[in-house]
């Protein structure tokens, strides 16, 4: 995936004149001499896209600053911030207030911003005045209810992830309210006594995934409904007849995909049609053929494409003919046009160049942004630095990763998915004869520098000790929706983000995994603490063995005697998960047994960056391992690396790509001039 920005990077300095050039090669809008009004428009917004490539001073001097294109991270979150807790500008979005909260607290969580508590408690506060006594929720207090901010209001919800949150939701009038909207045919009406489209049943079926109120006979009929939504084109319409559209493609295939029913859609028809929606010169999507580009449709249609790579690499007729380091989009041109081309000068994204910003445009352009950024093997790709790296996103519910609710009605069938992509990396990844790993998730997104997961008996005290220390809130039995939730967090120490996570392994998925592998009469005997990915490495044949700390919980109950004992035993760190006692001790545990090491950066003429280090792996940490977590193109143009700490001898020394770095090392990288 060679960038617009690593070609221009490439350039002599002395030849400037053909950096903007290489816009002009790309294949433009042709009028063949016949102009109408569509057309006129499409060459009108080529003209603006070249003109927002020119604005930039930087993009002649990207030979020395690989960092650009920058994602406005902080621009753009007080930007949502000052919408989300400050006088809305808007006159007219009375009715929209429930998206209004989705579209910013997804934005924020994408850029990894946490709320605070009394922030996160305003919402759902706010949110429960949206709650009708009848179920479901309104766009604003006192609006009637509807599918739409229905859909919203509890994605918000999910993405907050607290107690308070999920309390707030009644789910027995939540089920009533799906029902009554609910036709024969398997579509819904958006509210009582309003329209039926394709957003109706999308929204009906995401809701009852994620509360955990879907039944077969809820959606009897709702896949077929669907279907016939398929149009010649092979993209989706609103209703049977119309015309394909870029977010109806979405929830169609995303509501297809959560009934595990994707397989029933012309699948090829509906790839040639989405692909083709790509703009070849301004890099991002249209939602409909001859449309104008727009950058919320980075998601829709970029969502979109994701599930149908995931279902073809599911396929063993199909695997073959697929990378698994790119999406079937082009990746690069996508992020290009939503940093370079969408990026209002204050914060915020804007639908095209020249226009107003907002929230939808700015959650939706994220959303694209981060699926363009997280590849199918689970390694990312960014252009510009890791730094405009955004939160994986589910691409069916359009929350982050690290939100997605691993509850008992998608359990079965995000194993499923595990094991087809375990698979797949055996068939694919692995080279024959090597060792193996464990498959890479799709529900729970490897984010950070490092992951570490908390097994073991109920009751003692993991969700507890994941909520101290990442700060985030595990749900736990007394909630019947989230008895199995999946919610990552991350803790920040000594610079290096690591994950933690707990997890818990489900009867249903255990035979849906076996019936993969086409096991279907065996004796399994599993510990109370097995993974899913525990069970497909022993179906794989898989060994991989790591560091393991022992946590004894609750040492408040016992006497200092016993206490001195638990300090004899190896491996061990006594804690107590509820009166925070001997963290400190358990963070420097980790941190060891994680063998990370920090590398700072230092910029020419200037003092090292101790705020941000690079941390990479203890066995991965020569001076090239650490130009390719900057950035891809660095070790291409690396001259040589002025390094500063104890791997070398003086200060500075001068090392080339194999020099083995020491933690908190400085490195300064020189470029071939």
């Amino acid at each position: 995936m060679s960038t617009i920005v690593e070609k221009i990077a490439a350039i002599e300095a002395e030849d400037e004149s053909k950096v903007l050039d290489l816009l002009l090669k790309r294949s433009g809008f042709d009028e063949e001499n016949l102009p109408t009004s569509t057309s006129t428009q499409q060459v009108q917004v080529e003209k603006t896209v070249l003109e927002a490539y020119k604005q930039y001073d930087k993009i002649r001097q990207l030979w020395v600053d690989p960092s650009f294109p920058e994602l406005r991270r902080e621009l753009t979150e007080d930007y949502l911030l000052q919408v989300l807790t400050g006088l809305s500008p808007y006159e007219a979005h009375d009715c929209n207030r429930t998206w209004l909260c989705y579209w910013i607290v997804h934005s924020l969580s994408l850029l990894n911003h946490e709320l605070d508590e009394f922030t996160k408690s305003h919402v759902v506060k706010f949110l429960s005045l949206c709650q009708n006594k009848t179920g479901g929720y309104g766009g604003g207090p006192g609006h009637f209810s509807h599918l739409a901010p229905t859909y919203a209001a509890v994605n918000t919800l999910v993405i907050i992830g607290t107690e308070e949150a999920y309390e707030s939701i009644n789910r027995e009038t939540l089920l009533q309210f799906l029902k009554s909207l609910r036709v024969s045919d398997g579509s819904f009406y958006m509210h009582i006594g309003g329209e039926i489209d394709m957003r109706s049943v999308y929204c009906a079926i995401s809701v009852a995934k994620l509360t955990n109120l879907f039944s077969d006979e809820l959606f009897h009929g709702s896949a077929e409904w669907i279907i016939r939504c398929q149009t010649y084109e092979g993209g989706f319409a609103g209703t049977p007849g119309m015309e394909a559209h870029g977010g109806y493609t979405f929830c169609g295939l995303s509501a297809l995909y959560l009934l595990n029913n994707q397989d029933m859609c012309d699948m090829k028809a509906l790839l040639r049609w989405i692909t083709n929606r790509q703009m070849s010169y301004e890099g991002g999507f249209q939602g409909r053929t001859n449309k104008l580009v727009d950058s919320c449709y980075s998601f829709w249609q970029a969502g979109a494409i994701t599930i149908i790579n995931m279902n073809l690499l599911a396929q063993e007729n199909e695997r073959k003919y697929l990378a698994t380091d790119r999406w079937l989009f082009d990746c690069s041109l996508l992020q290009e046009y939503v940093l370079i081309c969408c990026q209002h000068s204050k914060g915020g994204l804007v639908d095209k160049p020249q226009k107003r910003r907002d929230t939808y445009h700015t959650c939706y352009a994220l959303s694209g942004l981060s699926i363009a950024q997280n590849l199918p093997n689970g390694e990312q790709y960014s252009i510009g630095t890791d730094d405009n790296i955004l939160e994986p996103v589910h691409p069916a519910y359009n929350i982050s990763m690290a939100r997605t609710q691993k509850n008992k009605a998608t359990a079965g069938h995000l194993g499923l998915l595990k094991a087809r992509l375990a698979k797949l990396r055996r068939e694919l990844i692995t080279p024959k004869g090597g060792g193996g790993g464990p498959g890479e998730g799709f529900d729970v997104a490897k984010t950070g520098d490092a992951r570490i997961g908390f097994v073991g008996f109920p009751s003692v005290g993991k969700s507890t000790l994941l909520t101290t220390l990442a700060g985030v809130y595990s749900e736990v039995a007394s909630y019947e929706f989230t008895t199995l939730t999946t919610v990552p967090g991350c803790i920040k120490y000594k610079g290096a983000k690591i994950q933690v996570t707990q997890s818990e392994l489900d009867l249903d998925t255990v035979k849906s995994i076996l019936a993969e592998y086409r096991i279907h009469n065996a004796d399994i005997t599993l510990r109370y603490d097995a993974t899913t990915d525990d069970l497909i490495d022993v179906i794989e044949g898989n060994r991989i063995y790591v560091p393991c700390i022992y946590l004894l919980n609750k040492i408040d109950q016992i006497s200092i005697e016993e206490l001195d004992i638990i300090y004899k035993i190896p491996h061990c760190v006594p804690i107590s998960a509820h009166h925070k006692w001997n963290f400190d001790d358990l963070l420097e545990r980790m941190w060891e047994y994680l063998k990370l090491t920090r590398i700072y950066t230092k910029p020419k003429g200037q003092l090292p960056d101790y705020n941000s280090p690079v941390v990479l792996h203890s066995e991965r940490r020569t001076v090239e391992d650490f130009c390719n977590k900057l950035h891809r193109s660095i070790a291409k143009e690396f001259k040589y690396a002025l390094v500063w700490g104890s791997s070398v001898k003086h200060q500075p020394q001068k090392v080339g790509k194999d020099h083995v770095l020491n933690d908190e090392d400085v490195v300064q990288i020189v470029k071939k001039v």
